[in-house]
């Protein structure tokens, strides 16, 4: 089955090419913060930005009586700012100036993906907090500008 192929017949796998397709060099996260942002406001999510620009989610529980869970990831990723020599098995591949967004991409397209699939459904849940930091890759200055006491889970997914 052809990429595109695929895209079509699977949200998930298009949710994640999409974020691939945006350069997010650590440090320099302002468009794909500037197309999740929007992905959120396209699809109901409620979603805000703090002082540094990483990006919070707050879906609030529809059962009092579950616990709320936190999903993170960080935006960033490594090669988006310059070209990137890729090897497999032993072989060269240059990726001219992108790369494959994996690391973490993935788990942003998931955790947007689930909180996609929440708001829409009529399943009785605890609450759901993301947080999507920028620069991981290069300093984890992101994580540290993340205001915990704001946060209520007691476990987090990263």
């Amino acid at each position: 089955m052809d990429i595109n192929t695929l895209r079509k017949d699977t949200d998930l796998v298009n949710l994640f090419c999409n974020l691939a397709e945006v350069p997010s060099p650590s440090l320099g996260e302002e468009n794909v913060i500037q197309w999740i942002v929007k992905y959120c406001a396209d699809n109901g999510i409620p979603c805000e930005t703090d002082d540094y620009h990483n990006i919070h989610i707050n879906i609030e529980a529809t059962d009092s009586t579950k616990s709320p869970i936190l999903l993170s990831s960080h935006m960033d990723v490594i090669g988006d700012d310059s070209p990137v020599n890729v090897y497999l098995d032993g072989d060269l591949i240059k990726a001219e100036g992108r790369t494959l967004g994996a690391d973490d991409k993935a788990g942003v397209a998931n955790a947007l993906y689930f909180a996609t699939q929440l708001v829409i459904s009529d399943l009785k849940h605890g609450g759901l907090e993301i947080v999507f930091t920028r620069d991981e890759e290069s300093g984890m200055s992101g994580i540290k500008h993340v205001d915990f006491s704001k946060l209520q889970s007691k476990y987090v997914l990263v």
